[in-house]
């Protein structure tokens, strides 16, 4: 059983996997980010999902597109903060449990 699903994103020795978003997302905007109702980064825009038809003809999904997580833009920020040894400060939010 063959599959189609998009191989994660490899940097650094480690694995990035996509997600999948329902919004509908031009070429232009890739890399852009993805915020959550508060205003919070929860992704990055990385590709179109496309399909094939019975023609064997390459049609774009026109509301599916694929992104990375945050961690990918956070994991690259403190490598090259790192690399030119200087701050970089970002916050990171979390979800908070109800009690």
């Amino acid at each position: 059983n063959e599959t189609n699903d998009p191989k994660p994103l490899s940097y650094k020795n480690k694995d990035y996997k996509y997600f999948i978003i329902n919004q509908p997302v031009n070429p232009e905007m890739y890399g852009g980010g993805i915020f959550d109702e508060s205003g919070y980064l929860i992704g990055i825009i990385a590709a179109k999902l496309m399909t094939e038809t019975a023609t064997g003809k390459q049609e774009i999904l026109s509301r599916l597109s694929t992104a990375f997580s945050s961690s990918l833009l956070m994991d690259y920020i403190n490598d090259v903060s790192q690399s030119l040894q200087i701050s970089m400060p970002y916050t990171v939010a979390g979800l908070r449990e109800n009690k």
